[in-house]
């Protein structure tokens, strides 16, 4: 997020910024609470952030209320960046919100060997001390 002037203006990054997380699962859990997502949601609206990050998703599709959430949060102004899921190359595998239609769908892909990065399904929890939502 932030830089130094070392290599000039252009690689300075983001010197001031407010970063904030919503807790949308039970601590060392993976069962997220979809109402707990779409508060986050609600709330990103209402705060006026710039951008969402959700390492989230499910199996809701592009018409589902996560992503017509996902959705209004973009036309709020908040660009959505959300993971895409582990659920392999199909189509339709891309889980909800990012394949959302307005929101950037992100994964991790191997050009070596043409599949999913090794490390792409492997769990991860909130830091401890995460917001309650």
């Amino acid at each position: 997020i932030s830089g130094s002037d070392a290599l000039g203006a252009s690689h300075q990054g983001f010197t001031t910024c407010h970063v904030d997380s919503w807790k949308v699962a039970p601590t060392g859990g993976v069962d997220f609470s979809k109402k707990a997502i779409l508060r986050a949601f609600e709330r990103s609206i209402d705060l006026g952030v710039h951008v969402a990050n959700c390492s989230f998703g499910g199996d809701y599709g592009p018409t589902g209320s996560l992503a017509r959430n996902a959705d209004d949060m973009f036309e709020a102004g908040i660009a959505v960046i959300a993971a895409n899921g582990n659920d392999g190359s199909a189509s339709g595998s891309v889980d909800s919100p990012a394949c959302a239609h307005k929101v950037i769908g992100v994964g991790a892909y191997d050009s070596n060997s043409s599949t999913l990065a090794s490390y792409a399904d492997k769990p991860s929890g909130p830091p401890s001390g995460s917001r309650e939502n």
